[in-house]
């Protein structure tokens, strides 16, 4: 995948108020995620060394947040398009562990790797800190636990949002009580990358007949519901419009071992003509500072 072609000048800044509130969801966050025996966990007390946040800024300068991603993608293409990003890593990397990359072969994450990259073989045969870029049930991974300065077995664990009052858990049999007239988003309990994800809103054809995409049927959402069993349930958050094409804002936070924190490090604006808003062939980017 190459985003190159798809990139804008237009740049957005995040305002001091918006970088406080999202700071604040952050540190909320990070007693929620699903602990994990990880180097980063044991010796710093969170679940992962840079995470990112997805989210859309009100008129009201509010941030409502999608979802918190505690392994991001995007890390890599922010880092060559973003000064604030860059600049960001320069100031924090003397007090980071060195770590390398380890990239399963069922992923195409070449282009979105930022470290040193190594393979599996490598890795077992060193001491090295890792970042594994690999599915929850690849369990061949799972050895590497105790070295991972991410996420591993709980990668795109959402049970989160259950105690920060972001989702509720609904099965099939709530149905009928669902917002059906404002609209709502269903998610799979452990999924990333806009897999498991389920958009409803009652104006569809408007949007269809704008070309946007990504609203799903009644009759998809009782099945895949059926097949899931249980799921989290998310009111509608309403993307911003770039050009009249929806939009939302992913930014990027790092942790500071020097401050024991999370710091802003910019992010990007991704927009598609999809409800399902994420790193896809057909999605223009451009710069949060």
């Amino acid at each position: 995948m190459n985003w190159k072609n798809n990139y804008s000048y237009e740049e957005y800044k995040l305002s001091a108020l918006c970088e406080k509130q999202a700071l604040s969801l952050i540190n909320k966050w990070k007693d929620f995620f699903s602990k994990e025996e990880t180097w980063v966990q044991h010796n710093f007390g969170v679940p992962s060394l840079f995470i990112r946040l997805d989210c859309v800024l009100r008129e009201d300068s509010e941030i409502h947040i999608y979802e918190v991603e505690e392994r991001p993608s995007g890390m890599g293409i922010a880092n060559e398009t973003n000064p604030r990003f860059r600049e960001t890593l320069k100031e924090i990397n003397p007090y980071w562990p060195e770590f390398k990359t380890v990239l399963s072969e069922r992923r195409d994450g070449r282009y979105d790797c930022w470290t040193p990259m190594i393979s599996m073989e490598d890795a077992l045969n060193s001491q090295d800190l890792l970042l594994i870029k690999a599915e929850p049930n690849e369990e061949e991974f799972h050895k590497f636990e105790n070295r991972s300065v991410s996420s591993l077995k709980q990668k795109g664990n959402k049970s989160y949002g259950l105690e920060m009052g972001l989702w509720k858990e609904v099965t099939v049999d709530d149905f009928n009580d669902f917002e059906w007239d404002l609209g709502f988003c269903l998610k799979a309990k452990q999924c990333s990358k806009a897999r498991g994800v389920e958009i409803w809103y009652p104006h569809k054809k408007i949007l269809e007949d704008s070309g946007i995409s990504g609203i799903s049927t009644k009759t998809r959402i009782k099945r895949v519901l059926e097949e899931n069993n249980s799921m989290y349930y998310q009111s509608f958050i309403a993307p911003m419009l770039r050009n009249g094409d929806p939009m939302i804002f992913r930014l990027f936070f790092v942790y500071s071992p020097q401050i024991k924190d999370y710091v802003y490090a910019g992010g990007l604006w991704n927009s598609r003509k999809n409800y399902k808003i994420h790193g896809a062939t057909d999605t223009t980017f451009g710069l949060v500072l």
